[in-house]
């Protein structure tokens, strides 16, 4: 009787360690089967603020522009656009955005009134504007819910770590994946028209400095991003 229970001791033990190899090679071929269909990380599924300049010929002549890195639409209306300064004390700059919706890889561009007046889609509803170290924030509601945030210079408020402060007349741009620079995001570059969609949820590292901004708004042509897919492994 004992050598017949530690028999099947055994191999109930046997038979427990089988179904976990079982459940563990599913788990790494579904991994793997996910990593073949879906996009490296870093990649936006949401409106991000895709360049900001801060000052050019005046003090006033900025703009912050968005883009819509994913497939579908998306309904801006009641949105606000915000700065918040490095001591914390918070300005909108787009109150309540008007009814507007940003195309599928699409670009929306909101300037200081009085600025490019021929391609933007929209201004600033208060006379604020935005400074050296300053945070932009895009709020898909009236000031609760933030969807994107980029802090600058010494902005105490930002995804990880600031960006440096653009130079007058130049901007900070999205990158359009993890290995653009700004030669790759310049014109002719390889990621010139590849959108602005990456988002690793760091400042630092999601810009490129540019030394001339290049503002696009919802009459530039739709940038659709590179997908990057990791190789399905196969059995050999």
């Amino acid at each position: 009787m004992r050598k017949s229970s530690g028999i099947t001791s055994r191999r109930g033990i046997g038979w427990v360690l089988g179904a976990v190899a079982f459940v563990l090679a599913i788990l790494l071929l579904s991994s793997r089967g996910s990593a073949a269909l879906g996009q490296r990380g870093g990649a936006a599924d949401h409106v991000v603020i895709s360049e900001i300049q801060t000052t050019g010929a005046t003090a006033k002549d900025e703009f912050v522009e968005l883009y819509n890195p994913s497939g579908a639409p998306v309904d801006m209306t009641g949105w606000r656009l915000s700065r918040r300064t490095a001591r914390g004390t918070e300005y909108n700059l787009l109150t309540i955005f008007p009814t507007c919706t940003i195309p599928a890889c699409g670009y929306f561009l909101i300037t200081h009134p009085g600025v490019y007046t021929n391609t933007r889609d929209a201004t600033y509803s208060t006379l604020q504007y935005i400074a050296s170290d300053n945070t932009v924030i895009l709020y898909s509601d009236a000031g609760s819910t933030v969807v994107d945030m980029v802090g600058m210079g010494s902005a105490t408020f930002s995804e990880t770590a600031t960006i440096t402060n653009p130079v007058a007349g130049g901007s900070i741009e999205r990158k359009a994946h993890s290995t653009s620079t700004a030669e790759t995001m310049g014109p002719g570059g390889a990621d010139d028209t590849r959108g602005n969609g990456h988002d690793s949820d760091d400042n630092s590292e999601d810009f490129v400095l540019r030394t001339a901004s290049d503002p696009q708004s919802s009459s530039s042509p739709a940038e659709y991003p590179q997908r990057a897919y990791v190789p399905l492994v196969t059995k050999s």
